[in-house]
């Protein structure tokens, strides 16, 4: 039987600050001892990668230098043990299978209700 995940380090990338801000408040809800480090492109993510593992990283997919696909192939190479989750707004299959196939494990709609999308991170544990 797999113990349960313990997340110490989240990444948050996501480009709009008010979303940004409140996938922060949605984490610390959840998981009140994490460490989380906030990005807002694939630039600062990149940066923040140099510095140091992530358990939990939360992906916005479309960011104005790119795509939130290149961060979670990035995982998969480097860090297959971080757990990448795609936060969006697409319901769309198309968008959802594309980061699956690079290894996301999951996504989360932004316009959830906060209970239900604390409860989604709840049972990443």
């Amino acid at each position: 039987m797999q113990m349960p995940h313990c997340f110490q380090h989240v990444l948050i990338l996501e480009d709009l600050v008010e979303m940004n801000h409140w996938l922060k408040t949605m984490i610390h809800r959840v998981f009140p001892e994490v460490t989380i480090v906030q990005t807002f492109d694939l630039q600062q993510a990149r940066a923040a990668l140099a510095q140091q593992q992530y358990d939990l990283a939360l992906i916005d997919l479309s960011l104005p230098d790119g795509k939130g696909l290149e961060i979670i192939d990035w995982f998969n190479q480097y860090s297959p043990q971080t757990i990448s989750i795609v936060v969006t707004i697409f319901e769309e299959d198309a968008y959802l299978f594309e980061a699956i196939c690079h290894g996301a494990k999951g996504y989360l709609l932004k316009d959830l209700a906060e209970e239900i999308f604390q409860q989604h991170l709840r049972q990443l544990m």
